[in-house]
């Protein structure tokens, strides 16, 4: 898995949940 910065105070795991 990878994870993503959204700018947000969290990072998402793109295989699992959509940013948004």
């Amino acid at each position: 898995s990878t994870t993503v910065p959204r700018g947000d105070k969290f990072s998402v795991d793109v295989e699992v949940t959509k940013p948004g």
